[in-house]
């Protein structure tokens, strides 16, 4: 069996290529330093992934929740069992459909998800707050077109 070759770029001039290997690695920089500040919560990553959802997007069924996070069903399930033994989120009757039943972050899960994010934003603003009033205006406006990207 022949190993699969990965897939070639389509080509890009030099700029766009440059910028995009630029962005991968801040991004990439970036993600793994927002991982050590949820690493220190209580919960995680799994969980807190999923309680972040529940906190900013609302209840959700088992199978919607697995969707949003992109695992299955099973893991999910396993996921969700810890929330609610955590006394982090508590599951109600589906009022569309019996069968099911809805997940909700609980009081406590919401201030947990509240204090993680909060530790997020801190090491997010420190950051922020070593560069200049123009350099920040200028990444303002970076995210701004980053926001349009259409992935």
């Amino acid at each position: 069996m022949k190993a699969e070759r990965p897939a070639r770029p389509r080509s890009r001039s030099e700029e766009v290529a440059a910028i995009a290997l630029a962005l991968n690695r801040v991004t990439t920089h970036l993600g793994r330093r927002l991982r050590r500040v949820d690493d220190a919560q209580t919960i995680g990553r799994a969980r807190l992934s999923a309680l972040s959802v529940l906190v900013f997007g609302g209840g959700r069924t088992m199978s919607e929740l697995a969707e949003d996070e992109a695992v299955t069903a099973a893991t999910m399930h396993h996921v969700v069992a810890g929330l609610i033994d955590a006394g982090l989120a508590q599951k109600s009757a589906d009022p569309n459909d019996r069968r099911k039943y809805r997940i909700e972050a609980s009081a406590k899960g919401r201030r947990l998800m509240l204090n993680a994010r909060a530790a997020r934003l801190e090491m997010i603003a420190a950051g922020l707050e070593s560069l200049s009033a123009d350099d920040r205006k200028c990444l303002a406006r970076a995210l701004e077109l980053l926001s349009r990207f259409e992935l």
